[in-house]
């Protein structure tokens, strides 16, 4: 067990050498900047509901289903689950809809479906397919209207069932505990993303190496990185 143990430590090492060299000067200094937001965070306690994975690095996500970024982010995770080994990491999908219908940290109320996505993403959260429901959103996103998201959610949840549960009191709550919980990273937009309760950020590279490394932003691979850039706006 300890030979294999070491053995996959020393294929994780070489991987992550391997994607840090591979990258042009402009993406090692979004990786050094990513490491640097990370390193320099303070570790967020979140509420009972997000402690519930014990794999080594935990990756939470607050999107919005209009955001483009939002999406790549999606396909960024799909890609990390097929590269790495099972059980490397975990998502936690939470909800940042940048409307202020239903979120107060936003100012102007501009686009219904954007709540909406994010209440129904919230009532088929528990889903056995609820990242098949939330691709499919976002493979809409531009053009999504409140009758294609409930043609999409169909085939996961009856129409009025999801009506019933989208106005209900505790999806509301719950819709409130992502945004409360969200706001304590200080990001002005979506998407938002901690790993293991600190600030990160969505930068596909940025992701792989701490899945690699456990969560750990210090290791030989990241020595020769350009010094980061104190002023860097990364998502």
């Amino acid at each position: 067990f300890a030979r294999a143990a070491l053995d996959d430590r020393n294929l994780r090492d070489q991987r992550l050498v391997e994607m840090v060299d591979s990258l042009d000067p402009s993406l090692k200094q979004t990786l050094s900047d990513a490491l640097a937001i990370y390193r320099n965070s303070e570790p967020v306690i979140g509420p009972a509901s997000s402690r519930r994975n014990p794999a080594a690095v935990h990756i939470t996500e607050w999107t919005d289903i209009r955001c483009e970024h939002c999406a790549e982010l999606q396909q960024t995770l799909v890609n990390l689950q097929e590269q790495t080994p099972q059980g490397s990491f975990s998502v936690e999908a939470r909800q940042f809809p940048l409307d202020g219908e239903c979120n107060p940290e936003v100012e102007s109320a501009t686009d219904p479906v954007r709540c909406l996505a994010a209440r129904a993403r919230i009532c088929l959260a528990d889903h056995a397919k609820s990242d098949d429901f939330a691709r499919a959103l976002f493979a809409r996103q531009k053009e999504l209207t409140a009758s294609q998201l409930y043609q999409i959610a169909a085939p996961f949840m009856e129409k009025k069932a999801l009506e019933s549960c989208v106005a209900s009191p505790e999806t509301r709550t719950r819709l409130e505990e992502d945004i409360a919980y969200a706001s304590r990273f200080a990001s002005d937009g979506t998407p938002i993303v901690a790993v293991n309760g600190r600030k990160g950020v969505s930068f596909a590279p940025f992701l792989y190496a701490l899945i690699l490394t456990g969560g750990v932003p210090e290791h030989p691979a990241f020595a020769n990185l350009p010094t980061p850039n104190p002023n860097a706006h990364l998502h």
